[in-house]
Protein backbone atom coordinates (compact mmCIF):
# COMPACT_ATOMS: atom_id res chain seq x y z
CA UNK A 1 0.00 0.00 0.00
CA UNK A 2 1.25 3.51 -0.53
CA UNK A 3 2.52 5.86 1.87
CA UNK A 4 2.69 9.72 0.42
CA UNK A 5 5.49 10.59 3.65
CA UNK A 6 8.00 8.38 5.60
CA UNK A 7 9.39 9.26 8.92
CA UNK A 8 12.45 11.42 7.89
CA UNK A 9 9.79 13.73 6.16
CA UNK A 10 7.61 13.87 8.79
CA UNK A 11 10.23 14.75 11.04
CA UNK A 12 12.30 16.96 8.98
CA UNK A 13 10.08 18.67 6.49
CA UNK A 14 6.49 19.16 8.20
CA UNK A 15 8.26 19.18 11.46
CA UNK A 16 5.97 16.69 13.64
CA UNK A 17 6.86 15.71 16.96
CA UNK A 18 3.69 14.40 18.13
CA UNK A 19 3.61 10.54 16.48
CA UNK A 20 6.08 8.33 17.30
CA UNK A 21 8.31 6.91 15.05
CA UNK A 22 7.35 3.25 15.93
CA UNK A 23 3.69 4.35 15.36
CA UNK A 24 4.35 6.20 12.05
CA UNK A 25 4.17 3.94 9.31
CA UNK A 26 0.36 2.69 10.83
CA UNK A 27 -1.04 6.14 10.72
CA UNK A 28 0.60 7.63 7.51
CA UNK A 29 -0.50 4.37 5.47
CA UNK A 30 -3.84 5.25 7.06
CA UNK A 31 -3.72 9.05 6.34
CA UNK A 32 -2.60 8.19 2.72
CA UNK A 33 -5.61 5.38 2.08
CA UNK A 34 -8.33 8.46 3.34
CA UNK A 35 -6.50 10.90 0.61
CA UNK A 36 -6.71 8.30 -2.26
CA UNK A 37 -10.46 8.06 -1.41
CA UNK A 38 -11.15 11.89 -1.16
CA UNK A 39 -9.14 13.23 -3.50
CA UNK A 40 -8.29 11.84 -7.71
CA UNK A 41 -4.94 11.69 -9.33
CA UNK A 42 -2.34 12.54 -6.83
CA UNK A 43 1.26 13.07 -7.31
CA UNK A 44 2.84 11.19 -4.82
CA UNK A 45 6.22 13.14 -5.43
CA UNK A 46 4.04 16.58 -4.72
CA UNK A 47 5.37 17.79 -1.13
CA UNK A 48 1.62 19.53 -0.78
CA UNK A 49 0.49 15.43 -0.95
CA UNK A 50 3.13 14.66 1.88
CA UNK A 51 2.17 17.62 3.68
CA UNK A 52 -1.51 16.82 3.90
CA UNK A 53 -0.84 13.30 4.45
CA UNK A 54 1.28 14.19 7.53
CA UNK A 55 -1.43 16.54 8.89
CA UNK A 56 -3.94 13.48 8.31
CA UNK A 57 -1.95 10.95 10.32
CA UNK A 58 -1.58 13.80 12.76
CA UNK A 59 -5.22 14.04 13.28
CA UNK A 60 -5.83 10.24 13.31
CA UNK A 61 -3.25 9.91 16.20
CA UNK A 62 -4.88 12.24 18.19
CA UNK A 63 -8.30 10.90 17.60
CA UNK A 64 -7.09 7.15 18.36
CA UNK A 65 -5.40 8.86 21.57
CA UNK A 66 -8.58 10.94 22.88
CA UNK A 67 -5.98 14.06 22.65
CA UNK A 68 -9.27 16.02 21.26
CA UNK A 69 -10.74 15.63 24.78
CA UNK A 70 -8.81 17.32 27.30
CA UNK A 71 -9.79 17.99 31.34
CA UNK A 72 -8.42 19.27 34.18
CA UNK A 73 -9.50 19.10 37.90
CA UNK A 74 -8.14 21.03 40.66
CA UNK A 75 -9.90 19.75 44.21
CA UNK A 76 -13.46 20.08 43.30
CA UNK A 77 -13.43 22.56 40.76
CA UNK A 78 -13.33 20.69 37.28
CA UNK A 79 -13.08 22.06 33.77
CA UNK A 80 -13.14 19.81 29.88
CA UNK A 81 -12.29 21.49 27.20
CA UNK A 82 -13.62 19.75 23.05
CA UNK A 83 -12.59 20.34 19.55
CA UNK A 84 -14.80 22.24 18.41
CA UNK A 85 -14.47 20.57 14.78
CA UNK A 86 -14.88 16.75 14.12
CA UNK A 87 -12.34 15.11 12.98
CA UNK A 88 -13.48 14.55 8.99
CA UNK A 89 -13.57 18.52 9.14
CA UNK A 90 -10.41 19.14 10.15
CA UNK A 91 -8.94 16.16 7.43
CA UNK A 92 -11.09 18.63 4.64
CA UNK A 93 -9.42 21.35 5.92
CA UNK A 94 -6.08 19.58 5.71
CA UNK A 95 -6.95 18.70 2.24
CA UNK A 96 -8.20 21.98 1.23
CA UNK A 97 -5.11 23.91 2.78
CA UNK A 98 -2.73 21.53 0.65
CA UNK A 99 -4.37 20.42 -2.17
CA UNK A 100 -7.03 23.04 -2.67
CA UNK A 101 -7.19 22.41 -6.86
CA UNK A 102 -6.37 18.67 -6.67
CA UNK A 103 -9.69 16.85 -8.20
CA UNK A 104 -11.97 16.08 -4.90
CA UNK A 105 -14.04 12.74 -4.99
CA UNK A 106 -17.52 12.92 -4.41
CA UNK A 107 -17.19 11.68 -0.80
CA UNK A 108 -15.52 15.62 0.76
Amino acid sequence: MRRYADYVFYDKEYEGTLIPSESFNHYIQKASFELDSFCLNLNPSDENVKFAACEIAEINYKTDNNMFVSSESVGRMSKSYYQSQSASQLKKNAINKYLPSAVKSRWI
